[in-house]
């Protein structure tokens, strides 16, 4: 085994797991969101106006949203002293109070003592803030924070302030959450009234086809090919003449399994690859190397009591993808 010195290591791994990160992807069911989300933003000034994103953990929804607000910086006008902020992304926090929200989006605007004055001057603070910064979309994450544990629970008082707050910014919100985030819809007739559009965002289709796996084909496919070195092996679907050509599918099914089709575990995989290659010039991810990646990671499918990565467990991988996505068992190698 050859180990690279630290500097090494580091450098590769800036260019490879940097690159698998920041990758944007835009599947069928982000093309659809972002078609919503732009739509929702034509009633910018004109009416309060939200949008749910409901998403399970590891789903896309913040990788969706990072990647609109990249998608906006090509408007992003620099006045010198300050930028201008078409998309501001902020987290629900916590502590579900008004005060700690209020404080939590003057922190993401760049004020600088947020926590500084009273509720009213903060508030002040916070409208001249988004006029100066020309903010056409608020994102607010794990909005489910924000909510009761069931729907005969009472809204936090953050909740409750956000509709005067649509009401007098008539800035359109994307609330994004968890199953729990479905209840903004009967918990407050008012703020239900605010919003439009909802959308779910699920793990990546899978079924009994090469191309019902096309998604997650080419999500594995564009994490290997970048890979600080890219491996053929890990290309699943490429393009002769614009035709997707399938390769190596029994393997695309473990990694299916291995991560019940959910885009960062996907991703957290092809980063620990990644890691491999960086520490040992000779790493082949062959089903013994991934099956030791597999059983170290505690953020892989939890639904399953087996090793999708292990020699004699193919005929389970395709049993799970039978039972749960309506496929049918491939060639059994």
């Amino acid at each position: 085994m050859r180990i690279k010195n630290t500097q090494s290591i580091t450098s590769g791994l800036m260019s490879g797991a940097q690159k698998i990160s920041s990758l944007a992807l835009w599947n069928h069911q982000f093309c659809e969101l972002d078609n919503m989300v732009d739509r929702l933003l034509r009633f910018h000034g004109t009416k309060p106006s939200a949008m749910s994103l409901i998403a399970r953990e590891g789903a896309g929804k913040t990788h969706f949203a990072l990647k609109k607000q990249e998608q906006f910086s090509k408007y992003v006008i620099d006045y010198g002293d300050y930028t201008t902020m078409p998309v501001l992304i902020t987290r629900a926090p916590k502590q579900s109070t008004v005060r700690t929200f209020v404080e939590r989006i003057l922190y993401e605007l760049g004020d600088i003592k947020p926590s500084h004055g009273s509720a009213d001057e903060k508030e002040k603070r916070l409208l001249a803030l988004l006029r100066k910064r020309e903010v056409k979309l608020i994102v607010i994450d794990e909005i489910h924070d924000f909510l009761p544990k069931t729907s005969r629970g009472r809204p936090s008082t953050a909740l409750a302030w956000l509709k005067g707050f649509m009401d007098e910014t008539l800035i359109p919100i994307l609330f994004m959450g968890t199953e729990r985030a479905g209840l903004l819809h009967v918990i407050d007739k008012e703020l239900a009234s605010r919003i439009r559009y909802s959308a779910t965002l699920a793990s990546l289709p899978y079924g009994n086809s090469d191309y019902s796996k096309f998604d997650f084909a080419e999500m594995a496919s564009a994490f290997a090919e970048h890979l600080a070195c890219p491996l053929k092996q890990l290309m699943f679907v490429q393009f002769d003449d614009e035709k997707p050509i399938f390769s190596n599918m029994n393997l695309l099914d473990r990694f299916f399994v291995a991560t019940d089709g959910v885009p960062r575990g996907l991703r957290d995989i092809f980063l620990e690859i990644n890691l491999e290659m960086e520490d040992d010039a000779d790493f082949t991810p062959n089903l013994e190397s991934l099956s030791k990646i597999y059983k170290r990671m505690t953020s892989m499918n939890d639904f399953i009591d087996f090793d999708p990565f292990g020699q004699g467990n193919l005929t389970k991988v395709q049993n799970y993808i039978n039972k749960n996505c309506g496929g049918e068992n491939n060639a059994a190698a």
